[in-house]
């Protein structure tokens, strides 16, 4: 009878499948409509959307219940269609939470029992009384934690939701044509590849230290443009995307720093260890910058030989014999500089020049030139 009475009452249903709850048939008949009140929360327990419809057991399509209240009250007013939110896959959609102006509920409560009261025994109460509720839309259900119809949600605290205002809050977010949507793909796409650019580039040519810095301003200014699409737009971009986008472009790149430095290291150990000994030459590829482009002034010890009778030998040998002696001369007289930790500058002919106290220091320098000189 009060269904009857009323005219514009929706009853709950939960749609899901096969198991399915629905109201009995006498209630479903005298009501507007049914609406779906099953949710599916994410996998950490928490509720952030609800579905814009559900299928009852016998294969009966039904709204969700904000949906259902909402296509009545739309109904009712001329005008263009309103906005509706963006559906996932499973149909449903991300409830903007309303603040909760106290522990228990965004809008106010009144317990059934007052309301019985007052139509039972007649009696005048101004917080429950007729006016309070006209032109209003009324929610019913329970909030009793033992009736097992509450929600953990974003804004519930420490203080969990009854289930019916998770879709009463969603009916406010059709109401207000407020929603969240997401960040366009191409948005982030572009947003990320920009990121780690500018990431890569900064760990290549600066730095690591300054690189490091650079990222980590990087992450703080893009945690604040989230917050104000977020609280200006209703916008969300994917943190955790380009967070992550941005530590991956922090590794590239000093990966490619390593792999680039090591490579020049290695040429750089190979052009000077033919000229000087290994151990100068690893010591000049960990510290290039030893090398002054312009040069620097050194006490150093110098070598000028040359073979005595060269001239004579030449004549009388073929050039690929000569040249046999010429590489085997070579190499013992390098073999000797190398030892006593000279460095060979160059081969003039049959003359060899080299010096000892560069490029790494050496302060015994003069005694190990005449201690090669001696072994040659």
């Amino acid at each position: 009878t009060a269904l009857q009475h009323h005219g514009a009452s929706f009853l709950a249903a939960h749609a899901s499948g096969a198991a399915s709850l629905a109201p009995l048939p006498i209630f479903v008949e005298t009501a507007r409509g049914l609406g779906n009140v099953h949710v599916n929360p994410d996998a950490d327990g928490v509720v952030r959307r609800v579905l814009s419809s559900g299928t009852l057991a016998n294969a009966q399509v039904i709204p969700g219940l904000s949906h259902a209240v909402f296509d009545y009250l739309r109904q009712k007013q001329a005008g263009p269609a309103p906005a509706m939110p963006p559906l996932g896959a499973d149909g449903s959609w991300v409830v903007d939470w309303y603040r909760r102006a106290n522990p228990l509920s965004a809008y106010p409560y009144y317990r059934y029992i007052d309301l019985l009261s007052v139509a039972v025994h007649n009696l005048d109460r101004t917080e429950v009384s007729d006016a309070r509720f006209k032109g209003k839309i009324v929610f019913v259900g329970a909030i009793a934690p033992g009736l097992g119809d509450i929600k953990t949600t974003p804004v519930g605290g420490s203080t969990a939701m009854p289930g019916v205002e998770v879709h009463l809050q969603a009916l406010n977010n059709l109401l207000d044509q407020r929603y969240l949507t997401d960040a366009p793909p191409a948005g982030v796409a572009a947003a990320c590849s920009i990121i780690a650019l500018l990431i890569m580039a900064a760990t290549i040519w600066a730095r690591m230290s300054l690189a490091t810095l650079f990222t980590a301003l990087i992450v703080a200014l893009g945690l604040l443009l989230d917050c104000q699409a977020f609280s200006a737009q209703r916008v969300f971009w994917p943190s955790a995307t380009w967070l992550g986008t941005s530590l991956l472009a922090l590794f590239a790149g000093w990966l490619i720093k390593y792999v680039v430095e090591e490579r020049n290291a290695a040429e750089l150990r190979r052009a000077f260890s033919c000229y000087v000994n290994p151990s100068v030459a690893e010591e000049i590829s960990r510290h290039p910058e030893t090398l002054a482009l312009g040069g620097k002034r050194e006490q150093i010890t110098l070598q000028f030989s040359d073979l005595a009778g060269f001239t004579v030998l030449s004549q009388s040998q073929t050039p690929e014999r000569l040249i046999a002696l010429m590489n085997e001369y070579f190499d013992a007289m390098t073999e000797i500089i190398l030892d006593t930790d000279g460095t060979v500058d160059k081969f003039i002919g049959d003359a060899v020049m080299a010096f000892w106290g560069a490029p790494k220091p050496l302060p015994e320098h003069a005694n190990n030139a005449c201690e090669a000189v001696l072994r040659q």
